[in-house]
């Protein structure tokens, strides 16, 4: 019988719920359809801790990016 260590004990209890990525990849997916839709040349990307699998259990901020194509860089310049 193996003993399970403190660290191994701790790490299964912060260890978050796999649902929880499904949904933030659906919620991605979603955001890309409608990025598509309006013709934008842009992507949307996870970030932080959930993109690096660092998050913990009961973290609940997602870092989400929205990646531009590059010929756009001067419309946004402009704005600025």
């Amino acid at each position: 019988m193996k003993k399970i260590t403190f660290l191994e004990k701790i790490k299964t209890e912060l260890k978050p719920d796999t649902s929880i990525i499904k949904k933030v990849d659906l919620f991605v997916k979603k955001i890309d359809e409608l990025i598509k839709k309006s013709k934008i040349k842009a992507k949307c990307t996870k970030g932080g801790s959930l993109a690096k699998g660092t998050f913990i259990k009961g973290d609940f901020d997602v870092d989400l990016f929205i990646k531009f194509d590059y010929s756009y860089k001067q419309k946004f310049r402009k704005r600025i």
